[in-house]
């Protein structure tokens, strides 16, 4: 968790095994449900789901997932787990990879393993070099870095910039987006409209100027409705967590 704190992921996967199957969050939901939970970004947790399967040697054609691919909730209602923290707390999209029906795979597996999922991690990974918007948002006035925020007016779900530097990304699918930026002590930007491509080699350039004034956004992030109830329940348990280890 701290190394998650100290640095600006964009995205990540956490490799299991037990299945084979390509996942994403929700894991978990407010009614303690087997049911589909979406997060705000549904259209790319699925796509860079449907990325990864389709590329693998087998996964796209399971015969038990459609397509090679799972909302976690909908599989099984899970919490506590890194998948939904690191989406919600830190705006990292992580997904959580099951490579094999064995759980415990024997060393002499993995050159095989391996082979199976090259090409899917390669296809994974030009995602976060490719997909999306990104720029920095700076002060109008001293033209340097400020921490602030990315707002899609379509998307209920706000991303935070590295404080340092001032850039972000902000993964988005195809389409024509209505964007700004916000950042405490300073007026909003002005909305713009972006379109991302669907042959997009690099994420669109959108850099963000704020004046400094009044701060017109909340500080916290944006929630579906649906997943406030759900943020306050996983909260609760990693409060707990913290609480038993101690």
């Amino acid at each position: 968790m701290h190394f998650t704190e100290s640095r600006q992921f964009t995205m990540g996967i956490s490799f299991h095994g037990g299945a084979l199957v390509a996942n994403y969050g929700y894991d978990g939901n407010a009614n303690y449900a087997d049911v589909y939970t979406a997060t705000p970004d549904d259209a790319f947790f699925r796509f860079a789901c449907l990325t990864y399967s389709t590329a693998h040697l087998t996964m796209h054609s399971s015969s038990e997932f459609s397509n090679g691919i799972t909302n976690g909730a909908a599989w099984y209602v899970l919490y506590g787990g890194i998948q939904d923290y690191s989406y919600l707390w830190h705006d990292d999209f992580l997904f959580t990879m099951e490579i094999g029906d064995d759980k415990w795979p024997s060393a002499s597996a993995l050159p095989s393993l391996w082979a199976q999922n090259r090409p899917a991690l390669a296809a994974f990974s030009k995602l976060a070099l490719r997909c999306g918007i990104s720029g920095h948002i700076t002060d109008a006035g001293t033209m340097l870095p400020i921490s602030g925020k990315i707002h899609v007016e379509s998307i209920n779900k706000t991303i935070a910039n590295a404080a340092d530097t001032g850039f972000y990304q902000r993964l988005l699918v195809p389409g024509t987006y209505v964007v700004y930026a916000s950042a405490a002590g300073h007026a909003s930007s002005d909305r713009v409209t972006v379109t991302v491509p669907t042959d997009q080699t690099a994420p669109v350039a959108v850099d963000f100027s704020l004046v400094p004034g009044a701060d017109a956004a909340s500080s916290f992030d944006d929630v579906s409705p649906a997943a406030a109830p759900f943020a306050s329940a996983v909260a609760l348990l990693l409060l707990a967590a913290v609480a038993a280890a101690l």
